[in-house]
């Protein structure tokens, strides 16, 4: 943070099995008050005052001792897949004040948001995709509710959680599905009285659907392009295009991972300028610093792989080589 960059912390909202087993008596439970094992996970109650006021100083613990910029409440939902056990009868809310699931999580989020703001931080919030229809989920996410109350709100359209329409799998159409998506979030945006910022999440990794499509740089590219169409920003655009002139390829390393190559390491020739190299860094690299011999390179999330390339293809006789994490390349 000292250095210049805005920091986030990720918080597991309502999905925290630890909790339930310290408390089991404000988790969701099956009729005979057993905490419900449910989603691969146990739940503490979204309607329980107990477990909001957990969660927020769990959150200004963090701020406090990490120096975060924004809380991100992620999981800030109750279950999916409960529909069966409400049909029976077979399910232990916690409702204590008789609201509705939309209600306990808008009121949640207005809560961390009033108390997190008087500690100078943003508050951010992830939904799933489905959110941006015009109806409130069945787990308690409406997007205009979430939107109006948080400072950035941030969709999970991931083209392999969309359902198939016969033979049409929507992760095998990153493009379309995300300028669908895109098309519907703009609609919940704009009937949101003070819409939140928002920062859209993408799939960057290959589908677990059938047929396990991967996704490179294409498939990245067309769920930015999509999203830009939109209106939604997205600044990668230009750098997915950059590395397909250039040809950087994503390889699979030993551990079974994926890394950005030059042409040259995959078996390719390297016809392309320097200034796509440059290029890249341009729109990559966020903040330089160097410490003793080493260069340290900040870059956006995600695309430290291919500014380590691009500094790799431009060259210097005084560097040994790179070495990339997600965010930091090491020179």
């Amino acid at each position: 943070k000292d250095a210049g960059f805005y920091v986030i912390g990720r918080l597991t909202t309502f999905n925290d099995s630890f909790f339930c087993q310290d408390h089991p008596e404000y988790a969701i439970a099956d009729g005979s008050g057993e905490s419900l094992y449910v989603a691969a996970s146990y739940w503490p109650s979204a309607f329980c005052r107990y477990v909001w006021e957990y969660k927020v100083a769990l959150a200004i613990d963090a701020v406090q001792t990490m120096g975060f910029n924004e809380i991100q409440f992620d999981y800030v939902r109750f279950p999916d897949n409960t529909d069966q056990y409400e049909a029976s009868g077979d399910i232990d809310f916690r409702n204590e004040y008789g609201e509705t699931k939309a209600q306990a999580i808008q009121r949640f989020l207005m809560y961390a948001t009033d108390i997190l703001h008087e500690y100078g931080v943003y508050v951010g919030a992830d939904v799933f995709g489905e959110t941006s229809g015009n109806y409130v989920t069945a787990y308690g996410q409406y997007w205009p509710a979430i939107s109006n109350v948080v400072d950035v709100i941030s969709g999970m359209p991931y083209p392999d959680h969309f359902a198939r329409n016969g033979a049409y799998r929507p992760w095998e159409h990153p493009y379309e599905t995300l300028l669908d998506w895109a098309e519907s979030a703009a609609k919940r945006q704009a009937e949101t009285p003070t819409p939140a910022v928002d920062r859209t999440w993408i799939q960057a990794y290959n589908a677990i659907q059938p047929p396990y499509n991967e996704y490179g740089v294409q498939e990245i590219g067309d769920e930015i392009r999509g999203l830009r169409e939109q209106g939604f920003n997205v600044t990668q655009a230009t750098i997915s295009r950059d590395i397909k002139e250039l040809g950087i390829v994503k390889i699979s390393t030993m551990d079974n991972r994926y890394r950005y190559s030059l042409p040259h390491a995959a078996g390719h020739e390297n016809k392309r300028i320097s200034e796509k190299y440059k290029s890249i860094i341009r729109e990559t690299v966020i903040h330089v610093d160097c410490a003793m011999n080493i260069v340290v390179v900040n870059t956006y999330p995600g695309m430290a792989n291919a500014a380590a390339a691009a500094i790799d293809g431009i060259g210097n006789d005084a560097m040994v080589g790179s070495l990339a994490g997600d965010d930091t390349v090491f020179v």
